[in-house]
């Protein structure tokens, strides 16, 4: 044999072995474990192929079949089922192996109790015209394994897991369908409460918001609260039978007066969609449960207390008691007006808020998006009068007003001190009624111009900064050179500095915040000791200057407060500002290093 042909009969060798071992060794080995896996089920079947499955114990025979819409109860009862319970169930069965085989040919099956078995499961698959039936028996000594048979081998005896007997044996109770409405809540656009009298509730879906309407002011809405429609939407949806009553209908008609419910439940799908009844009726002989209908079925389910007492009673609890139902990207523009002085402020096409009123004051942003959170945040802890709208108009002399503009509609909202009880009455045109607002509630609107101005007064990136000097009268400039964490004194001696010491130092002086403006001129420098000021600090990056801060004489603050005056190189304007700042900056350079 050529020794040129050797290496192809080497790998014609190797390609068969390879062929043989995927094919037997491994596909086959797969195919093997599948067919003794499938050997030792219990019932040979797919949980979604079953139409009819029986199961037979003591108390009767429980039987089901499948139709268009789900699982339906043939027997004790005819009702619709539970059809997740349903699925649950035939998993447990098709799942069912046994552990091993006790008796191929068992000659006495009372030995196993399968003579008269404990539970009867019986199953057809769609297009089968046989059932498969698996009989349960007795426990082993044990009690971990449950004897069994398949109909199909009548005397083999084989041990399944005990769990097998629970999860087969369910009541018609267990299998029934206990929901009482079945339906999506994002889908509802109107709900409709009426008692045998006439109209209680309405809640109508507008865009996406909630209103309410009572019977006792028909002609007037109410924003909802979206929590609270959600909630008892929530509770519907998730209302189960807590027992059924299976009378004829002749009886429980007057009964349970059905025929005149004491509540009608009714809600409405959007865009003309499906509608879903539920009449509640009289209590039941125990006088725990309610009677209750689903307006599409026959049957009769009983509600627990609770769900009646859902839809009865004050409705007012449903109102919102947010004093604005807006969006916060609706609101274009936000005022304020008090005994000390007025402010607004307009939102710019890019979302930037800034003063309208005062012309030429910065407006503090964070400021404002606080007061717009504590806006759109603020809640009543009532209305006066109880029912919704129970009173109308605005306080009188309020002691402040706050107006918005919101999707192009105005609304105003006044809020006056009642001495009395320590609140706030506040009302408006975008809340019905006068609304009772607790004082900590309301001072967080109670927002003065003052408090709204941008009022820090040292502006820049302290990453940025790279060399700071700090110079005072009669002492040598205190010079500091590094950034990135590496700082170092460099004049009036060389020193290594704390980093964390130098970005404390740049931290205080972004946080600095005037009291207020001393002056808007920069051509009166010695009337404030800038023309030698206490301190003057530079900060640097490379050889450019990012801002000088010149520290003046003192100001009269007022009371204990001390004041110094500011004044830095991006603002005409000297500021009357905290006197601690004085302290936060070193004299010595010793102050710089690690302690």
């Amino acid at each position: 044999m050529s020794t040129a042909r050797r290496p192809l009969i080497y790998l014609g060798v190797f390609l068969a072995l390879a062929l043989f071992y995927y094919f037997y060794e491994h596909k086959g080995g797969i195919e093997r474990a599948e067919l003794e896996q499938q050997a030792k089920k219990a019932l040979l079947f797919s949980p979604d192929s079953a139409a009819e499955l029986s199961i037979t114990t003591a108390r009767g025979t429980l039987s089901l079949e499948r139709s268009g819409q789900g699982w339906v109860l043939l027997s004790p009862v005819r009702a619709a089922a539970d059809s997740e319970a349903v699925a649950r169930l035939l998993r447990s069965a098709a799942d069912a192996a046994h552990d091993r085989v006790v008796e191929d040919s068992a000659a006495d099956l009372s030995i196993y109790g399968l003579d008269r078995p404990q539970l009867t499961f019986s199953v057809t698959a769609r297009g089968d015209s046989a059932a498969q039936i698996l009989e349960l028996g007795n426990k082993n000594p044990g009690e971990t394994y449950i004897y069994a048979r398949n109909l199909e081998r009548p005397s083999r005896v084989v041990l399944l897991n005990g769990w097998l007997l629970g999860d087969l044996d369910r009541t018609a109770f267990q299998l029934r369908d206990k929901r009482l409405l079945r339906f999506d809540k994002d889908g509802i656009e109107r709900l409709t409460v009426t008692d045998k009298n006439g109209k209680v509730l309405e809640i109508a879906r507008s865009g996406d918001r909630w209103n309410l309407r009572t019977q006792q002011r028909t002609r007037q809405k109410y924003r909802a609260d979206p929590d609270s429609v959600d909630a008892m939407l929530d509770k519907l949806a998730e209302a189960e039978a807590v027992g059924f009553i299976d009378e004829p209908p002749q009886q429980w008609e007057e009964l349970y007066h059905l025929d005149e419910p004491l509540l009608t439940v009714l809600l409405a799908e959007a865009d003309g969609g499906a509608t879903h009844v539920l009449f509640l009726g009289a209590r039941d002989t125990s006088g725990n449960y309610y009677a209750a209908r689903p307006g599409a079925m026959d049957n009769v389910f009983l509600a627990d207390g609770g769900l009646f007492d859902l839809f009865s009673g004050d409705f007012s609890r449903l109102r919102s008691m947010a004093l604005v139902g807006v969006e916060r990207d609706s609101i274009t523009s936000v005022g304020y007006s008090g005994g000390d002085g007025n402010w607004a402020a307009v939102r710019s096409s890019a979302g930037e808020w800034s003063f309208s009123e005062p012309a030429g004051e910065r407006l503090d942003q964070a400021g404002l998006d606080n007061f717009l959170y504590d806006l759109l945040d603020a809640r009543a802890d009532s209305f006066v009068g109880g029912e919704p709208g129970g009173e109308r108009g605005l306080p009188h002399n309020p002691d402040f007003t706050v107006g918005f503009t919101a999707g192009g509609a105005q609304s105003r909202i006044a809020f006056a001190y009642d001495g009395g009880t320590g609140t706030y009455r506040a009302a408006g045109n975008s809340f019905e009624g006068i609304a009772v607002v607790d004082s900590a509630e309301s001072a967080k609107l109670n927002k003065k111009l003052e408090q709204m101005k941008y009022r820090k007064v040292v502006e820049f990136v302290t990453g940025a900064v790279d060399r700071v000097v700090i110079e005072r009268p009669g002492s040598p400039a205190l010079e500091l050179a590094g950034g990135e964490g590496q700082w170092r004194v460099t004049a009036p001696r060389e020193l290594a500095a704390a980093s964390w010491k130098v970005q404390n130092l740049l931290w205080k002086l972004i946080d600095v915040q005037y009291e207020r403006v001393l002056s808007g001129s920069a051509a009166d420098n010695s009337a404030f000791g800038f023309d030698s000021p206490s301190v003057a600090l530079s900060l640097y990056q490379g050889d450019s200057l990012t801002v000088r801060v010149l520290l003046g004489e003192p100001v009269d603050g007022g009371g204990n407060t001390k004041l110094v005056a500011l004044r830095t190189s991006a603002d005409t304007r000297t500021f009357a500002v905290d006197a601690a700042i004085l302290a936060e900056i070193p004299e010595e350079p010793e102050a710089f290093t690690e302690n």
